[in-house]
């Protein structure tokens, strides 16, 4: 215990339950007068049944703010979405994600079978009450099934279940010759 810096360490295999925010790790600085915790090594964070694993994360107790780094994955139970990368940033004040650095978005379409894959540097996700909807940005290549698309920028509603892409799209349909919008 650090009382100058108001901070307990904490190692091994440790576990933190505040509210419906559970989180482990191999290690954890937690300063309590801030409520804020610094965790390292095989990190996870489960905040109802939603979960972010980690090798490192900064955690926010009050705000619910996190911010994750090496080998993110995160796990979205109501949309059934798993999503990978290197950094991730969770807002839920402003209903905000964000994946950074290889990112990998993982949907698996339960009724037909074609499962949803968007690759690019970054994503972003927006899941405020008026409309939900999901960012990809740079180097986008999308799979679903035999269709497949690369882009510079994807918008996908996710409520309308409505993809937006652009500029210079261009997608094809198994092995027929690329088409392109412009």
């Amino acid at each position: 215990m650090h009382e100058q810096q108001k901070r307990l360490d904490f190692e091994g295999r440790v576990k933190i339950v505040s509210g419906q925010s559970t989180v482990r790790a191999q290690r954890i600085e937690y300063y309590w007068e801030d409520r804020q915790s610094y965790c390292y090594g095989q990190v996870q964070i489960r905040n109802g049944p939603d979960s972010l694993y980690a090798e490192y994360l900064a955690y926010d107790f009050t705000s619910g703010l996190a911010r994750a780094r090496q080998e993110v994955y995160l796990y979205h139970a109501q949309n059934l979405a798993h999503v990978w990368g290197q950094r991730a940033l969770y807002d839920p004040q402003q209903r905000f994600s964000q994946v950074v650095g290889r990112a990998h978005l993982l949907k698996p379409d339960t009724s037909s079978g074609d499962t949803l894959n968007i690759f690019a540097h970054t994503l972003q996700f927006y899941n405020d009450s008026s409309q939900r909807r999901a960012l990809a940005l740079d180097s986008v290549r999308i799979e679903q099934g035999r269709l497949k698309a690369v882009c510079d920028t994807a918008e996908y509603f996710v409520d309308q279940d409505r993809a937006l892409l652009h500029p210079d799209p261009v997608a094809w349909y198994d092995h027929t010759v690329n088409c392109a919008a412009g």
